[in-house]
């Protein structure tokens, strides 16, 4: 394997594994019925069939992708694809400031 793609693939890993691990919270399962996103502030939002529970926003309208997420695309394409698929997600992240908000750094497809 040639060195630059071996220094990218430990990146990458390293990145995943440093969201995981300030990524604190899972919501529930669900099918996501809409992605909007904000062109004026460059935010984020997906929508699934009920709220986004977790523990400390049970309530929680939209998963929150912030514009200063690294990965953003990546996690946008990836749901996506689960929207597409009609696949169940799962985000992980923190609740945000306004608990209708979850504020995901996280994506699972299942």
């Amino acid at each position: 394997m040639k060195s630059g793609v071996r220094e990218v693939l430990i990146l990458m890993t390293l990145v995943l594994a440093t969201s995981i691990a300030f990524a604190n919270e899972v919501t529930n399962t669900q099918k996501i019925v809409r992605v909007q996103y904000d062109g004026s502030g460059e935010h984020l939002y997906i929508v699934g069939d009920a709220k986004w529970s977790s523990q400390s926003c049970p309530n929680a309208t939209y998963v929150w992708i912030p514009p200063d997420l690294p990965g953003r695309k990546e996690i946008l394409a990836i749901a996506l694809a689960a929207y597409m698929s009609g696949k169940d997600v799962e985000f992980h992240g923190v609740c945000g400031a306004n608990p209708d908000y979850f504020k995901a750094s996280y994506i699972v497809v299942k």
